[in-house]
């Protein structure tokens, strides 16, 4: 009886113990047990978008990532650009502390944001994301016209999706080139292009 006892005292307590010291490490970022995603040279704020890529006038300076934070994600940001009353692009970036977790949150941004999204032919595919998806559709819950184009990637541990207002000509070709550069220079970021 008294070993049955000192058993459950010692489970109650290495329940006790993880719950107060591994599980808070886990949750702020850090990574107990080497099962997180590698250190990387970059953050997701590094990240600028070279304003040539624009219609030209439209944006004065490079977009860049700003920062924004969830609890389960090691890094996140967001960057965008508005013209003419509307928000014309939004770009969000977010680096989560497994592939496995950025698979969560790929495939939590699917079911937001576009409405009745149907596939376009036209629009670039992320060449270097191991989840890829894209289309045009309805917005929601954004300041853009009646339609935008948006893709949603996750490439290893990073989740990455880019909005561009209208689906008419000019905007696929706008699309195309923030597509383009993303493969361009995370692709590089990580190792994946030369």
């Amino acid at each position: 009886m008294t070993l049955v006892i000192l058993s459950l005292i010692g489970i109650i307590l290495s329940c006790y113990l993880f719950m107060i010291f591994v599980l808070p490490v886990y949750m702020i970022g850090l990574c107990p047990f080497n099962i997180c995603a590698p250190k990387r040279s970059f953050t997701v704020w590094d990240i600028t978008f070279p304003k040539e890529l624009f219609p030209a006038g439209k944006v004065e300076k490079d977009v860049a990532i700003y920062k924004t934070s969830s609890p389960s994600t090691f890094e996140q940001g967001i960057g965008g650009a508005e013209w003419d009353n509307h928000a014309q692009v939004l770009i969000d970036f977010i680096r989560s502390p497994t592939e496995k977790r950025a698979g969560y949150w790929f495939n939590r941004y699917l079911s937001i944001g576009i409405e009745e999204r149907t596939k376009n032919g036209q629009l670039h595919a992320l060449e270097i994301a191991d989840q890829y998806d894209s289309g045009c559709g309805k917005p929601t819950n954004i300041n853009m016209t009646n339609r935008a184009c948006t893709m949603a990637a996750q490439v290893k541990e990073y989740v990455i999706t880019v909005t561009v207002n209208g689906s008419d000509e000019a905007s696929i070709a706008l699309f195309n080139r923030l597509v383009d550069y993303i493969n361009q220079d995370m692709g590089k970021r990580l190792g994946i292009v030369e």
